[in-house]
């Protein structure tokens, strides 16, 4: 995607074309929402040209800009001296409209701010020299200053050697340290089966909300059995009103 200024030859396996001599073509300048529509073939120097009557500027800085096509810049999401201050390309790509190799059209936007966004992350390898919490929550914080809504807070899986001490709620404690963190919601998970277990870790503020996931596969109707439990209310259709226990004579409405 774009031209190799960037120099794209030597960041991927694939052909590179250019083209900076046919999509060459700034479609449009918002200047009060600083927003800019160019096809892929545009050069970083000519965009800056073109917005430097506005007092604007593409930010992402690097060497060779009189060749750099904005196309290659994010296909290799190009940063330079500068990119510090002003973040790489990624940090200033708003949407993109591409084709695949095989004809397909994908058009990319930004998540509408109604909708709810929930990044689950693996907290930790469990293998020394491998990712860990304390980047764990460093990574956390991005996701929250980049609008992310919920962090649901997994770990492992990843390596062959990981050393990992399977109990129940293991993995509570990454949950917790992600909470302390950040200022959004955080989902814990792993080995959470009994219903009082999962009430206790929001009750005690190590995670804002429980996912359950094999216990689920196991017993389908796990959420009417906790409701049951902790002296919840299910809300059901009018046909299962005849299967509430006798003990349990609160359990379900309509």
């Amino acid at each position: 995607m774009g031209g190799a200024g960037t120099n794209g030859q030597s960041l991927t396996s694939g052909v590179v074309v250019g083209l900076s001599k046919q999509m060459n073509r700034i479609l449009d300048i918002d200047v009060l929402a600083r927003r800019v529509r160019v096809q892929a073939g545009v050069v970083k120097d000519q965009l800056n040209a073109a917005l430097k009557p506005h007092g604007l500027f593409f930010a992402p800085e690097l060497s060779t800009s009189n060749r750099a096509t904005i196309g290659g810049m994010v296909s290799t999401d190009a940063s330079g001296q500068g990119s510090c201050t002003y973040g790489k390309a990624r940090d200033h790509v708003m949407a993109l409209d591409f084709v695949y190799r095989g004809g397909e059209r994908h058009e990319s936007a930004p998540v509408p701010s109604e909708r709810t966004v929930s990044v689950r992350i693996s907290a930790t390898d469990w293998v020394d020299g491998g990712f860990n919490l304390e980047e764990a929550i460093a990574f956390s914080k991005m996701l929250e200053a980049r609008g992310v809504d919920v962090i649901h807070v997994s770990s492992g899986g990843l390596h062959p050697d990981q050393a990992i001490a399977i109990a129940p709620g293991y993995q509570v404690p990454l949950a917790r340290a992600v909470k302390a963190a950040v200022g959004i919601p955080v989902v814990a998970v792993g080995l959470i089966t009994e219903p009082t277990h999962a009430e206790a870790i929001v009750a005690n503020g190590d995670a804002d909300l429980v996912a359950i996931a094999r216990t689920v596969l196991y017993d389908p109707r796990w959420p009417w059995h906790a409701a049951a439990a902790l002296g919840g209310q299910v809300r059901v259709a009018s046909q299962y009103l005849r299967c509430r226990p006798a003990q349990y004579r609160e359990l379900f409405r309509s």
